[in-house]
């Protein structure tokens, strides 16, 4: 990866924690709400093989009345890569990496994302 690409990310990180990317509402939600889950979606993407690369969403909001924002895990099966995205934005590229344990913050919670092997 990159200079240029880590140097996003970083930036990309940095306002979500700030929460310089959400309006003043939003972060004041963010803050005092507690984070409800609406769904998980699962898809297999890959492009010439679907079965190679898997999409994992959570959609989620902050209180009750609160936007919906997405949480989004792209796995390659083939390559070993993995993508975070936090509403269609990339916040964390790896390339080979081990199973992933990934923590994001915005204003108030902490959200991670933790890869497991499935030992069945």
């Amino acid at each position: 990866m990159g200079s240029m690409a880590k140097a996003k990310e970083a930036v990309a990180l940095e306002s979500l924690a700030e929460g310089t990317m959400f309006e003043a509402e939003e972060v004041e939600r963010m803050k005092m709400s507690r984070v409800f889950r609406i769904r998980l979606e699962h898809a297999w993407c890959g492009r010439v093989r679907p079965q190679t690369k898997l999409r994992l969403t959570w959609h989620f909001c902050f209180g009750p009345a609160g936007r919906e924002h997405t949480l989004e895990l792209v796995a390659s099966m083939r390559s070993g890569k993995r993508e975070v995205r936090f509403d269609r934005q990339v916040v964390k590229a790896a390339a080979r990496c081990a199973p992933l344990l990934f923590r994001v913050s915005v204003p108030g919670h902490e959200l991670v994302v933790e890869e497991a092997i499935d030992a069945e």
